[in-house]
């Protein structure tokens, strides 16, 4: 290994590793903002349930070469567009983010979810959804967004 050649591309390779870092944070951010409301719909919605999640999951079957063909069409972007790469990689972890927050709100047990009393902090009294149900799905959420990035840079393994 030459040292020499890493001191001088140092600056090269940590304006890259941001580059890589941004790339991959803000998928798996939008993934994690949009799977709340839609896994909650999800886990709401008797009716609705199997098709968000099957959606979902027909979203995550999507070869990865065909889905970086078809955006560009879509988004009306180049195809070596970072757009491109955001999108796919918010599509594909927001496919496994949906179906762990369906999941985990169904695993919180009814009785840690008691309304606040009247003098309750927060915008109004009564029930609170972010205040029983979100810190109880933060862990299984935690363990699922840390496995999303890994998960959504091989897709096409079905």
């Amino acid at each position: 290994m030459r040292f020499d050649w890493l001191l001088r591309e140092s600056g090269n390779i940590a304006n890259l590793f941001w580059w890589h870092v941004g790339l991959s944070v803000i998928p798996v951010i939008a993934a994690l903002i949009l799977s709340l409301p839609l896994g909650w719909l999800a886990h709401k919605s008797g009716l609705f349930k199997s098709a968000i999640l099957g959606v979902a999951g027909l979203l995550y079957t999507i070869p990865s070469l065909a889905l970086f063909v078809l955006l560009p069409l879509v988004l009306h972007t180049k195809i070596l567009d970072p757009l491109n790469v955001v999108v796919a990689l918010t599509v594909y972890s927001l496919a496994l983010l949906v179906r762990t927050v369906s999941d985990g709100l169904g695993a919180v047990p009814r009785i840690r979810c008691r309304p606040r009393p009247p003098w309750g902090i927060g915008l109004y009294s009564g029930f609170s959804w972010s205040s029983c149900r979100l810190p109880c799905l933060s862990s299984r959420r935690a363990c699922a967004s840390r496995s999303s990035p890994m998960s959504a840079s091989f897709p096409s393994r079905h």
